[in-house]
């Protein structure tokens, strides 16, 4: 990320969460765990662009929200609804309802995950560069 959203403590916290899912990758984690950081990469990527672009911080993990409220600045994020909402089932803590122990989860399902995490970094680092 370039050095106007390394000011930004969002992003800052999104890179360590992909070095920690890529970490785990590497030492063989459990999926989930590693999907749950990708996750947990973007929602810290959105809060970033949107205090970034808003000056507002937003509250909450739902990457569909942020990514509606992110669109109301940059029309062209629709483009990620799908892939964001199948990252934001990986958001494990305090989910009423959900079967976290039968959530199951596969290498497949993982590199999906930091797919997404490679294309949604690309889009908002383009959106950041591109207005300064």
């Amino acid at each position: 990320m370039g050095e106007t959203e390394r000011n930004n403590k969002w992003f800052a916290l999104a890179r360590k969460e992909i070095r920690s899912a890529k970490i785990s990758f590497k030492y063989g984690a459990d999926n989930k765990v590693i999907c749950f950081r990708c996750q947990r990469a973007i929602e810290k990527c959105f809060k970033g662009y949107l205090f970034y672009t808003t000056g507002e911080l937003q509250e909450g993990h739902d990457l569909l929200s942020f990514c509606k409220k992110a669109m109301l600045v940059e029309p062209s994020f629709d483009e990620l609804m799908e892939d964001l909402a199948f990252l934001d089932k990986y958001y494990l803590e305090n989910k009423e309802g959900a079967d976290v122990e039968s959530l199951v989860v596969t290498k497949e399902d993982t590199l999906k995950c930091f797919e997404i995490v490679k294309k949604v970094v690309a889009k908002i680092e383009n959106l950041i560069n591109s207005t300064r």
